[in-house]
């Protein structure tokens, strides 16, 4: 799937980052809706616990920066941790630290100060995923923990963990499967929640996951996937100190173009995106 889907979400993103605000005056008692109507939705999902998924922490911490730098606000970006121990792990000779690479700076840390998580720990499961997804919490839930989208809205969901054919796992305890996807976003379409999703999987047989999203009527979703039935997702660059990989290829791969390609004057195409991915590298 992998080569064969363009990553229309980095340019649908780009494009509504670089949008300049539009001047006008919000009528009273409406503050707010026009930027949510206007700029894009986030759900950033790292499924994964344990020291040796430290990779799966950064992967999420990379995408979440790459759309902060678009302009996509933190209060439309909801992220979910799962991972509570790889910045203050004992392993960890760098405590509260998160990096993609053996270059260690304060700056190369993906943590930092501002870093918003809206789900930590144990509040990341498939339940909790699939009700943010489909509004489906009580009614006192906190308005910053819910996905506050309509009919007009851009969803980019991004999921970085353990997955095979047809699932994804979260905590390596519990998993979703894709037909339990395929409802939510049938539910979130009946519910005239989104316009548009760009769904972006990092996992081994990612593919598979979308695979019961046509058999509900669900219009308006492109899925993005590392690794087709069969296929790994590949770690690259293990770490002397750490012990662990650091980050996937694919999601590195996609990140590096994508900051690249904000630097670039004009725009870059879809076509020199596509080239610039290397399967030697990815797989």
């Amino acid at each position: 799937m992998l080569r064969t889907i363009v990553f229309a979400f980095f340019w649908c993103l780009m494009a509504l980052g670089q949008q300049e605000e539009q001047q006008w005056q919000e009528p009273s008692g409406t503050a707010g809706v026009w930027r949510q109507q206007q700029q894009p939705w986030a759900v950033l999902v790292c499924s994964s616990r344990y020291w040796f998924n430290y990779r799966h922490l950064t992967n999420t911490l990379m995408v979440y920066r790459a759309i902060r730098a678009l302009g996509v606000p933190d209060d439309q970006i909801l992220f979910m941790n799962a991972m509570t121990s790889s910045t203050n792990d004992a392993r960890n000779p760098f405590p509260g630290m998160q990096f993609a690479s053996e270059s260690r700076s304060l700056e190369d840390d993906l943590f930092g100060d501002d870093v918003e998580v809206d789900y930590q720990g144990e509040d990341v499961n498939a339940e909790s995923f699939l009700n943010l997804l489909t509004d489906r919490n009580l009614e006192y839930f906190p308005s910053s923990m819910r996905l506050r989208t309509n009919a007009n809205s851009t969803i980019f969901i991004y999921l970085s963990g353990h997955g095979g054919d047809e699932f994804f796992k979260f905590q390596d305890t519990e998993e979703i499967s894709s037909e339990d996807l395929g409802r939510a976003v049938h539910d979130m379409h009946s519910q005239q929640r989104y316009k548009e999703i760009f769904l972006l999987i990092d996992t081994c047989q990612a593919s598979t996951l979308a695979n019961h999203l046509n058999a509900a009527p669900a219009p308006g979703v492109t899925v993005i996937s590392s690794s087709s039935k069969g296929e790994n997702s590949y770690a690259y660059q293990s770490s002397q100190d750490l012990s662990v990989a650091l980050v996937d290829r694919f999601t590195l791969a996609s990140v590096q173009f994508f900051r690249r390609a904000l630097t670039l004057s004009p725009p870059p195409t879809l076509q020199s995106f596509l080239s610039s991915l290397d399967p030697n590298f990815l797989f």
